[in-house]
């Protein structure tokens, strides 16, 4: 599961760039998120059902971890632009963040780990719709302008 989740996030994490190229930071990290989402739907969905073979629940990973890789290296870009300089505060904070929610998300499951993957797919879904949600919330931002700057090596 996690050489398939791993292997298909690094995959799309060097693709992302180009993707950004082509259609911009936030319909790359929209796109992403809404990947995501739709993998931890159809995780959710397999866990209702009944599902309990380990290659499914594999290639269910890929889709989810697709998404991060999408929405990955764009955000935490922009995140980095949004700090207007301060890239090492910006950074600290991003990884924070990112711990954070790993870490509140596994302590909010852990009472529920009994309902195996059914648990681990809602509040996939619970978190994928939150980023969402947020997007949608802050749509209207510009992206910011990449400009070309060189390093004074002096």
């Amino acid at each position: 599961m996690q050489v398939c989740g791993i292997t298909s996030f690094i995959v799309c994490m060097n693709l992302s760039s180009q993707l950004v190229q082509r259609y911009g930071s936030f319909k790359t990290i929209w796109a992403g998120s809404l990947l995501s989402f739709l993998g931890a739907i159809l995780l959710t969905l397999y866990a209702l059902s009944g599902g309990r073979q380990p290659w499914m629940v594999w290639l269910l990973f890929v889709p989810f971890n697709m998404g991060l890789g999408f929405r990955g290296p764009p955000a935490f870009y922009q995140a980095l632009v949004a700090t207007g300089g301060d890239d090492a505060r910006g950074s600290a904070m991003l990884i924070l963040l990112v711990l954070l929610c790993a870490s509140l998300g596994t302590a909010a499951i852990a009472p529920w780990l009994d309902y195996g993957l059914v648990a681990l797919g809602l509040a996939s879904v619970g978190i994928c719709l939150f980023s969402l949600v947020f997007l949608w919330i802050n749509r209207g931002y510009r992206e910011a302008e990449i400009t070309n700057t060189s390093i004074d090596a002096g």
